[in-house]
């Protein structure tokens, strides 16, 4: 490469030219980018391999269960100004026996909220904003609410405090396994700019499945063993081929690194393969996603790749 064309929402087209270019838009983005350079190379940049936008991954995040105690939960009361957020893994010896994927549930008191009296409402309301040293735009009506209801605000305050929650909610965090078929593509539709836009089919296989179900079974076995309460699974997780009803907005894997070109896009010093100076950074380039969430790996490996380049001379040709 020696150039890449600019193009601004603005109607401002230009050219930029340099000695090595770095893609670090995101995990579609950057896999967009490639496809879309299909003027250069007929399937886009860095595609000899039909590698590019396959293997996408996102780390599902929803709730998935209810943990209800059989006695005192007093192990579950939050401190005033605090709150409750305890996370669940499983083994490394479950996982190698019954082989299952990392991961990882979060437990925290159900919100009362849905059930909350009018005058504890409106005293939560304006408590949020004097803690952010800014009174809502309404708080002469919330504290009118307050004075119309001061039995309900009474009431809803002292739950807060000292009522110890009898339910806890399971919060699912896992990880998957990277799929070939699941993948970014170039849509028919185009952005503002010209360029096509991004299609996202992103599978998740019975591994992926197992490996939630049998993750919350063995963490309601625990709670039972420890005599503190039952867990029950959400039924929709029961069923065959259950679909995910969100991610974490963790776009993993669409660029994934290999030695090898014919496994993966970029090479181990996040180049692209058959590229002499195009590299990737972010967290496309992950060949798997753990369960942790990908900042700090992202930070790490853009660090390396910007020693790399520092310490590197001219482009060779590694094409």
């Amino acid at each position: 490469m020696t150039a890449v064309r600019v193009a601004c929402l603005t109607g401002n087209r230009y050219r930029v030219r340099a000695r090595r270019f770095v893609l670090a838009t995101g995990g579609i983005e950057n896999a967009r980018l490639l496809l879309a350079s299909n003027a250069v190379a007929a399937s886009g940049l860095g595609n000899e391999h039909d590698l590019v936008g396959r293997y996408f991954m996102d780390h599902p995040s929803f709730d998935a269960g209810t943990i209800t105690f059989d006695g005192s939960s007093a192990i579950a009361l939050a401190p005033l100004g605090s709150g409750v957020d305890a996370g669940f893994g499983l083994p490394r010896a479950v996982q190698e026996q019954e082989k299952l994927l990392n991961f990882n549930c979060h437990v925290r008191p159900a919100s009362r909220d849905a059930f909350d009296p009018p005058g504890y409402a409106a005293l939560r309301t304006l408590g949020r904003g004097l803690s952010r040293w800014r009174l809502p735009a309404d708080w002469q009506g919330l504290v009118g609410d307050v004075a119309a209801d001061l039995g309900g605000a009474a009431g809803g305050l002292w739950q807060r405090l000292f009522r110890e929650p009898g339910v806890l909610v399971a919060h699912v965090y896992p990880e998957v396994a990277p799929q070939r078929d699941s993948r970014v593509l170039l849509s028919t539709e185009r952005d503002a700019l010209g360029v096509p836009r991004a299609d996202l089919d992103w599978r998740i296989g019975d591994i992926d499945r197992r490996t939630i179900v049998r993750g919350l079974e063995r963490i309601g076995a625990g709670f039972a063993r420890a005599g503190l309460g039952r867990l029950r699974i959400d039924e929709w997780l029961l069923e065959p081929g259950f679909a995910l009803p969100e991610g974490s907005f963790h776009h993993i894997g669409t660029t994934r690194m290999a030695e090898d070109r014919r496994q993966g896009v970029v090479d181990p010093d996040c180049r692209v393969h058959g590229m002499r100076n195009l590299f990737v950074a972010g967290s496309s380039v992950f060949p798997t996603c753990g369960f942790a969430p990908p900042t700090m790996t992202i930070v790490g490996l853009t660090l390396r790749l910007a020693d790399h380049l520092a310490a590197a001379g001219e482009p060779e040709n590694r094409g």
